[in-house]
């Protein structure tokens, strides 16, 4: 059942995975070979997935950097709709097999700085990668590395591929703690990863490992930046920034990597405070991450609309709170208040509802997620089905309050019920 694509001989499958298989294939016009990746053809059925595969492949194809995988081709076969990848064929390994062989130091630092400086350009175009790992890195004959799987496929992979967990992810052992807990990304998120591959470089292994994906994925939420040993001790400020929790304490672009990478085979030290800055470029959102919002904010109101109807006291408490226009006083302006003037009225015209403050709503919201969890586990819900688990209520909670004491103790629980 070898697929069809006209222009290319397929030789050989390389690998596949659940959203796509990628071909040895040789360009029958110009006699070169590539490698060929064939999208699932079901995936032509989502709306919209050729016109958005197309426009989004074609600034896939538009990176052209010496540490960046090149694209050839795009299209979609007339035969059978695939959608199709041509690239770049690298036959001389990935990282993968250089960790497990050993690298000295300066080995790692050389292939980390090529990597960032890579990373940097596709960030200032706008590109994350969101699943740097030891097999998204090749090598030429030369020996320079190539950041590989910046496509379209790997984009697909990630916003519909669910783990078994219902936790949209990239690979666990490399994935930064914001994109863990699903926030915002930016090119902050590949910056963290990079530290993760410099650590396994260095020492041969990844730096958070558990016998659950839960549990690993905690650890890179929860657990201390890890400490280098022996020869290694010199590097530890650039693994901390690199592996900083929080995105505003890493290095924010990657050419900041490679000049402090500079900085150290001049025997200058350097800082593990942040301390480079950078306007984030505008980050291409894909047609699966506006997919992905989309069906958050429906769930949203869903959920807010199902509460509402579902309380009792509802209309008693709207009976006692709402005043009559004519009874509402207009606040009184303070001093944090002067900016407002006449042709900014303060709302007059709505009702009033009893005060609450950010913090009291706030606090509201914890305590339903915190409940609605609890029921989970009662209900052996832990991580599935999708958006109704214990697993992704107590997400909701870190999401809230990042250190909340009951969301941290539930997570480590279902860690260790699985």
């Amino acid at each position: 059942n070898v697929i069809t694509i006209p222009g290319y001989k397929i030789e050989r499958i390389l690998g596949s995975g659940n959203m796509a298989t990628v071909y040895l294939a040789r360009h029958e016009l110009l006699n070169r070979q590539v490698a060929l990746k064939c999208m699932d053809e079901t995936l032509s059925q989502t709306p919209g997935f050729i016109e958005r595969f197309l426009s989004e492949g074609r600034i896939i194809a538009s990176l052209q950097h010496p540490n960046i995988l090149t694209t050839y081709d795009l299209g979609i076969s007339t035969e059978t709709n695939t959608p199709f990848l041509a690239m770049e064929y690298i036959k001389n390994g990935d990282l993968a097999e250089r960790i497990k062989q050993g690298l000295t130091a300066d080995q790692a630092l050389e292939i980390i700085q090529q990597i960032a400086i890579g990373l940097d350009y596709a960030h200032v175009n706008g590109i994350i990668h969101r699943d740097i790992k030891p097999g998204n890195i090749l090598f030429r004959e030369d020996g320079t590395p190539l950041i590989s799987d910046f496509g379209i496929a790997k984009q697909a992979d990630m916003d519909q591929g669910l783990t078994s967990t219902g936790l949209v992810m990239g690979t666990p052992f490399y994935m930064s703690p914001e994109q863990a807990q699903d926030h915002p990304l930016d090119g902050r998120a590949d910056i963290y990863s990079l530290g993760i591959l410099l650590y396994e470089m260095l020492t041969g292994e990844v730096p958070y490992r558990s016998t659950s994906v839960i549990g690993t994925v905690l650890k890179h939420v929860q657990s201390p930046v890890p400490r280098l040993e022996g020869n290694n001790k010199p590097l530890q400020p650039l693994l901390d920034r690199l592996l900083a929790k929080e995105p505003s304490d890493r290095y924010s672009r990657g050419q900041s990597v490679a000049d402090s990478i500079d900085k150290l085979h001049q025997g200058m030290p350097i800082s593990n405070q942040p301390g480079d800055s950078i306007a984030f470029p505008k980050i291409n959102i894909t047609f699966f991450q506006r997919y992905k919002m989309f069906d958050f904010g429906i769930f949203t109101l869903i959920l807010l609309l199902v509460l509402y109807l579902t309380y009792p006291e509802n209309d008693q408490i709207l009976e006692q709170n709402i005043k009559p226009e004519a009874d509402i006083q207009k606040p009184v302006a303070t001093k944090e208040d002067s900016t407002t003037t006449d042709s900014e009225p303060l709302n007059e015209h709505f009702f009033t509802l009893t005060e609450s403050s950010p913090q009291s709503n706030k606090t509201t919201k914890i305590s339903e997620l915190l409940n609605k969890a609890e029921i989970c586990i009662l209900q052996k819900q832990l991580t599935q089905p999708v958006d109704n688990n214990a697993f992704y209520f107590y997400q909701q909670v870190l999401s809230l309050d990042a250190n909340n004491p009951d969301a941290l103790a539930g997570l480590k629980k279902i860690s260790q019920l699985q």
